[in-house]
């Protein structure tokens, strides 16, 4: 049975187009809407012909780890000399660099441009006695950086062995350590609220304006055409509610003026609602087109009683 644990939010209250998130530590957090995603992941490891062991170390110093081989590679990331230079962003690092009698021993991915420990790699143990079993240290982590940097793979042993980056199977080409790196691009999700603050005649077969937003967290809706443009290719949500001074009216979604989607129907003062899930390409405007002139009823009481909503689902 899962234990539910009662958590402090640390930063406060939201403000539009935030939402609620967890670090993993039991602490909440109000953050952007944001869509993070991964690109393909470079991959660089140490091999060998078969037979040769990955390296000696001697004890009591940081060792660069032997890193000779591209496996994958990217645009953002090149192999030089055991060294990885990587072009400015956000990083996700998953090394595992094996060890063979060296008794105690760790690594950590060092940024030998600006000399300083990027990320501590796991203490591990294994006897320099013959015969013991050969371990790895793992170093997992993000690291962002805001221009291009230099990165290596370093291991502090506390023997020093012939083995100390790992020792031969014989089987074929052997490989040692390997560092998988996937970069991370944070992309804003559209979405946005408009509404109408007065009444206002709009006319069919129109776009309507509304002339104010909540919150648009990419600036891509318009007050002045009532319109909200595509930032990016994808599936969007939208939703609007209705309500004339009098008569009736169908009110729809059109896309580029001409697709339409069908979003309500409202009589004479009462308030309709629909909504509907659109694929546009980038570029793209939806708007909310009514059928019938009519007068629309602005903010009442605090209730916006006309207003036009959608956000980015994919």
């Amino acid at each position: 049975m899962a234990r539910i644990t009662n958590r402090f939010i640390t930063s406060g209250s939201a403000t539009p187009s935030q939402v609620l998130t967890a670090d993993g530590a039991g602490n909440s957090n109000w953050l952007n809407v944001t869509s993070t995603v991964n690109s393909a992941s470079a991959v660089f490891s140490n091999q060998q012909t078969s037979g040769t062991p990955g390296g000696s170390i001697t004890a009591g110093s940081w060792t660069t780890t032997p890193i000779n081989t591209t496996d994958n590679s990217q645009s953002w990331a090149s192999l030089s000399s055991n060294q990885i230079t990587l072009q400015a962003g956000t990083y996700y690092f998953d090394v595992e660099s094996p060890s063979y009698s060296t008794d105690h021993f760790q690594t950590r991915l060092q940024n030998i441009t600006d000399s300083t420990t990027a990320i501590l790699g796991s203490s591990e143990y294994e006897s320099s006695s013959a015969g013991t079993a050969q371990t790895s240290s793992f170093i997992k982590g993000v690291v962002t950086i805001a221009a291009a940097k230099t990165f290596e793979i370093q291991m502090y042993a506390g023997t020093t062995s012939s083995f100390g980056f790992g020792v031969q199977a014989s089987f074929g080409t052997e490989v040692y350590c390997r560092v998988a790196i996937t970069q991370y691009t944070s992309v804003s999700l559209a979405a946005f609220t408009a509404y109408l603050s007065a009444d206002t005649s709009e006319a069919a077969n129109t776009a309507i304006v509304y002339d104010a937003t909540d919150f648009d967290t990419t600036s891509s809706f318009n007050t002045s055409t009532g319109l909200f443009t595509a930032p990016a290719t994808g599936v969007y949500f939208f939703s609007c509610s209705y309500t004339p001074n009098s008569g009736s009216a169908n009110v729809y979604f059109a896309i580029n003026g001409t697709t339409k989607y069908v979003a309500a129907t409202s009589l004479s003062g009462h308030t309709d609602s629909g909504s509907s899930a659109i694929s546009l390409t980038a570029g793209d405007t939806v708007g909310v087109f009514p059928d019938t002139t009519r007068t629309l009823t602005g903010v009442t009481s605090g209730v916006r009683l006309n207003s036009f909503s959608g956000f980015q689902i994919t």
